[in-house]
């Protein structure tokens, strides 16, 4: 089971500002994701979702349907299972 990701469009969102004396950038697309209940069953519609774009990245996603890369899952804090969302092309 993966989670479906649609992009519709390239607009992007920038944020930035300083905090404890460091400058941060923040830029997002808007996406659409497939998601599932807490029954493991999908939900009837997509759900309207903000995707930050990786730092080394420079472009928007182009318009098509992804899902998250692999590489999206780390270990962070606490050892806690954490999210920086990474997408690659769904297949099909």
């Amino acid at each position: 089971m993966s989670i479906l990701i649609e992009i519709q469009s390239t607009e992007l969102r920038e944020s930035s500002g300083t905090k404890n004396g460091k400058a941060w950038t923040i830029r997002e697309q808007t996406g659409w994701a497939f998601t599932y209940g807490r029954d493991g069953k999908p939900n009837p519609h997509p759900e309207r979702v903000a995707i930050a774009l990786p730092r080394d990245q420079a472009a928007a996603y182009a318009p098509g349907r992804y899902t998250l890369h692999p590489s999206s899952f780390y270990v962070g804090a606490f050892n806690a299972l954490a999210l920086s969302v990474r997408l690659t092309p769904a297949k099909g």
